[in-house]
């Protein structure tokens, strides 16, 4: 018989979290073999995506309709880092699970496999097998067994023994077509299940922090106006997030924040200062364009954010009062383009209603 709660609780960390694995999670891999049917079933017919569950681990292959920045992998700022990532696992899924094998072994096979020469006596190369192989980490496909490899970067010669493990074989996905070929992501999704707009809507507001009314959206939010009732019915059952829909936002919203999940704007400092700049924002006399959009330019934006740190400074984290304004400004824009709340267009900052939403201020306690 379903339990709603607990089919709840199980699509949910499977859309927070890349994969459970059982030995770390037995509780949640429990209810999740219990339920596969139904939560495979909502794969299917709401978010175009496939529950991938054997003895060892059980996740949601998430292959996005709509692509945005922050669903990159974090510390991964260029191409060469997602190629070399991709050559790394090729290398573990090729040696099959439970294979140890050594640094050489690995930088051997890049080597001969990258689409580009390697040279490994150059720094910021070392640097990013190292980022690579902390993300490979904690994503749980590799384990060290001895040695240690975080000074590959500045020592050549080091030296450390991984072990792949039984995920490692199910990391990379099986194409029907050459990818080669393609000439953009899009191209991955058949055209028959990008025409289901139903899936195009509730997978977007899982994954996305939001939507947004563009030219480019108009049929989305047609779609989650006629069928808000539904839709509102569907979140509430099957998620821990309550779906809200104004004229130019389409948003899922939780009233408490849940540990271990990620939020925007998350519960760090940096968070802190997102919430009183979209107060600050929202409170000037900025005139929204015809999807909601307020236009800034860099000036406004530093200026903005010179104001909120400068009257809150005694009360940020010791890291942003030590940097300068202008080095403030920078970090947080990079962070809200990245994160969909500001886009940029012609030299321009268009701050999406997701962002001036935000309110918060600090208050002090006796």
């Amino acid at each position: 018989m379903k339990d709603d709660e607990d089919v709840k609780i199980c699509l949910d960390r499977l859309l927070e979290f890349h994969v459970i694995l059982e030995k770390d999670n037995q509780e949640i891999f429990r209810l999740i073999k219990k339920y596969s049917k139904d939560i495979q079933k909502i794969c299917n017919n709401d978010l175009n995506m496939a529950l991938v569950l054997n003895a060892h681990f059980a996740k949601i292959e998430k292959k996005p309709f709509h692509t945005e920045a922050f669903m990159g992998i974090e510390g991964f700022n260029e191409t060469s880092d997602y190629v070399m990532f991709a050559c790394a696992m090729a290398f573990v899924e090729e040696s099959g699970p439970e294979s140890p094998f050594i640094l050489p072994d690995l930088t051997s096979y890049l080597k001969r496999t990258m689409p580009n020469d390697l040279d490994w006596t150059q720094y910021h190369i070392r640097k990013r097998l190292v980022r690579i192989l902390q993300q490979m980490i904690a994503l749980k496909i590799i384990i060290v067994l001895d040695g240690k490899f975080d000074d590959f970067d500045r020592n050549e010669e080091q030296v450390a023994l991984f072990n792949s493990t039984n995920y490692s074989r199910y990391f990379l996905n099986m194409f029907s077509k050459n990818i080669q070929s393609l000439t953009d992501s899009s191209e991955l999704v058949p055209i028959s299940e990008t025409k289901n707009i139903s899936m195009q809507v509730i997978q977007r507001l899982f994954l996305s922090v939001g939507i947004c009314r563009t030219n480019e959206t108009e049929s989305l939010f047609r779609y989650m106006r006629s069928e808000q009732e539904r839709l509102t019915k569907f979140f509430e059952i099957n998620s821990f997030y309550e779906f809200e829909l104004s004229k130019n936002l389409g948003i899922l919203v939780s009233e408490n924040r849940r540990i271990g999940i990620k939020y925007i704007p998350d519960n760090g400092s940096s968070g802190d200062l997102l919430m009183l700049i979209g107060s600050k924002i929202r409170n000037r006399s900025f005139v929204p364009d015809e999807f909601g959009q307020l236009h800034l330019n860099l000036t406004q934006w530093q200026s903005i954010v010179s104001e909120v740190v400068q009257k809150n400074r005694e009360l940020l984290s010791k890291a942003y009062r030590e940097k300068s304004f202008e080095s403030i400004a920078k970090e947080l824009l990079m962070q809200t383009v990245n994160d969909g709340l500001i886009l940029q267009s012609d030299g321009l900052l268009l701050v999406t209603p997701i962002f001036y939403r935000l309110n918060g201020e600090f208050t002090l306690s006796e």
